[in-house]
């Protein structure tokens, strides 16, 4: 609980408090005060306000010495210092160890964007292609990317441009895990092979290992758009397990997703699989369920 007796700044115990004067002789606050506020997500105008007043409480703030009052500029001047330095520590890490296995994730989204026309500015937005690149062993993030546009070729692009861009040694990637045909570009660009962890295991030996075909039946199995498939089971209790199989279980859950259809009646759709899998291939992975002999 903190007091609200005066405290001397020649006490070391709170020389932590004493106000930093930089080169423009301004005064900052040595608190991690902006880092708090940026994780909470507390505005600059709130953390000010508090701030200004606990150090009121404490005595630091007085009527005739009031240089330690922050406002909100001056915490965003001290959040974008502390960004800098976090972005440049993290990069001289980065490049002091050899990259060895890289996971790329990405989707396109509607993105806000500013069109100029004349003098005048106008929002707007436009699908744009987002990509977050993770360092593993470690599970490391590494920067968000934004290409030019959504195909292999230019992902491929982008990804290398930006370690080049930093003198990131990619000659002991070893490992990726990202869209096969994005892959394929790497390897032409690095010119070695790469094993692509997406296609480690494909979706067809994950459905065969994952969904135990005892006590499950199922009639029908058909595609429908968006790269899905459609499968009717005898009852609503086996569409509900292998619903509860594919939500519960990781290795099913990264890459696929299910659903039960809108209307009532016992049947499921798998969609948002991956580009290197065949519906004909899931097919025949699920085809040991289904109570028939010829191929669906």
């Amino acid at each position: 609980m903190i007091s609200n007796r005066l405290i001397s700044l020649t006490d070391p115990k709170y020389n932590q408090l004493a106000p930093v004067v930089s080169k423009s002789s301004q005064i900052r606050l040595g608190l991690p005060t902006a880092v708090v506020g940026d994780r909470f997500g507390v505005s600059d105008r709130a953390v000010a306000a508090i701030t200004s007043s606990v150090l009121h409480d404490v005595g630091l703030i007085t009527i005739s010495n009031s240089d330690l009052v922050v406002n909100k500029n001056k915490l965003r001047r001290e959040k974008s210092k502390v960004k800098k330095d976090l972005k440049f520590q993290s990069l001289s890490e980065a490049q002091a160890l050899p990259l060895k296995g890289l996971y790329c994730n990405g989707r396109k989204d509607s993105t806000l964007i500013e069109e100029r026309l004349d003098t005048k500015r106008y929002m707007g937005k436009a699908k744009q292609e987002h990509l977050s690149l993770i360092e593993e062993p470690g599970s490391r993030y590494i920067i968000h990317l934004s290409p030019s546009f959504g195909t292999a070729k230019q992902i491929s692009a982008t990804i290398i441009g930006y370690f080049e861009g930093f003198t990131r040694d990619l000659s002991r990637l070893l490992a990726i895990d990202c869209d096969g045909t994005s892959v394929r570009c790497l390897e032409l660009k690095l010119g070695k092979p790469l094993d692509n962890q997406e296609s480690s295991e494909s979706i067809e030996e994950i459905l065969r290992k994952e969904i135990p075909s005892q006590d499950l039946k199922m009639k029908n199995c058909r595609k429908i758009k968006k790269k899905g498939l459609s499968i009717d089971c005898l009852n609503e209790k086996d569409s509900k397990h292998i619903i509860d199989k594919i939500q519960n279980k990781v290795a099913l859950n990264k890459k696929i997703s299910a659903r039960p259809p809108r209307k009532r009646h016992p049947s499921i759709i798998i969609y948002n699989l991956p580009h290197t899998t065949s519906e004909e291939g899931v097919m025949l992975a699920i085809q040991v369920h289904v109570d028939v002999k010829d191929p669906l």
